[in-house]
């Protein structure tokens, strides 16, 4: 009886020590996967450890942030919301150095955005600087927003703006949030588009390679102007945007509805200038989806082997 239980507690550690060489050598091979995947030139995309961990995530609901969940955005509703992108500085705050000023009637602006929209937040400051503005901005309520995207999520063209030199140009291209660039963005690819997404945005240069008609840009918000009434109840940008809700198509209203700053077009003065970072975005954009194109055939090649 004794040798029996001997040879049963043998086996079991003999499995158990199997099992453990089994995990560490399955181990092994994803590490070593990496390095050759990396060895092979293939730059950008994510090593099959990480493959392995991104489809287990897929698979569950991602929060965006801020905490929000896909349950809890009704984006198809009966009363579909559109899609309304906020900037913040200039728009419903000034910044100035460490300080903070909300712009008039801000909260109610925002209590009735959050009524009548799907809201995200873009701004093209860096996260850090950004969550200190949300927070003071928002407070709790910043957990209503579909998204908050910063500085790492705008189009850096490698030009500097006209009004300061040492300012990178960034752009915020709406198609990121189309086509679904980031899987915690709560909403099915396609679901937005250029018919029911609108940008407010103080620096109209943004929006330079975004379709026509999708952004607004009303004139910045500065603490000196204490009896500004834009965001509150009968105020300009309120009104534009009360007649936005039950608009059909964006565009169309925007295109009907001029408002704030104009947008750049071939009559701005400096369009030469804009037009070089247009081409040169167009340029960019073909280059990387070529890199994209045969990085994938790389590791298509790969997988075979």
């Amino acid at each position: 009886m004794e040798s029996k239980a001997s040879d049963k507690e043998e086996q079991r550690k003999k499995k158990m020590m199997l099992g453990h060489s089994s995990s560490a050598s399955s181990h092994k091979d994803v590490e070593k996967v990496g390095r050759m995947m990396k060895n092979k030139g293939v730059v950008g995309i994510a090593d099959y450890k990480d493959h392995q961990n991104l489809q287990k995530e897929e698979k569950t609901t991602s929060p965006t942030n801020y905490g929000v969940v896909k349950k809890d955005i009704n984006v198809n509703s009966s009363r579909k919301k559109k899609l309304l992108v906020l900037d913040l500085n200039g728009l419903v705050v000034d910044v100035v150095r460490y300080s903070y000023f909300k712009r008039p009637f801000c909260d109610d602006f925002l209590k009735f955005c959050f009524e009548n929209f799907n809201v995200g937040v873009w701004s093209s400051r860096t996260k850090r600087n950004l969550d200190k503005v949300v927070d003071f901005i928002m407070g709790d309520s910043k957990h209503k927003l579909l998204f908050c995207w910063d500085q790492s999520h705008c189009t850096d063209t490698g030009f500097t703006t006209i009004e300061n030199k040492d300012k990178p140009l960034l752009l915020k291209e709406l198609k990121k949030l189309w086509d679904k660039h980031e899987h915690s963005l709560p909403w099915e690819k396609g679901t937005y588009n250029e018919s029911n997404t609108l940008l407010l945005d103080d620096s109209p240069y943004k929006s330079l390679c975004n379709p026509r008609h999708t952004a607004i840009f009303p004139f910045s918000y500065t603490r000196e102007n204490t009896s500004d009434s834009s965001l509150g109840p009968g105020g300009d940008l309120r009104v534009y945007l009360e007649g936005l809700v039950v608009a059909e198509n964006v565009q169309k209203y925007v295109e009907q509805h001029p408002f704030g700053q104009s947008a750049i077009t071939n009559l701005h003065p400096s369009w030469s200038f804009y037009q070089r970072i247009i081409h040169s975005n167009a340029k960019m954009k073909q280059q990387m989806d070529l890199s994209s194109k045969h990085l994938m055939e790389k590791w298509e090649h790969f997988k075979i082997k």
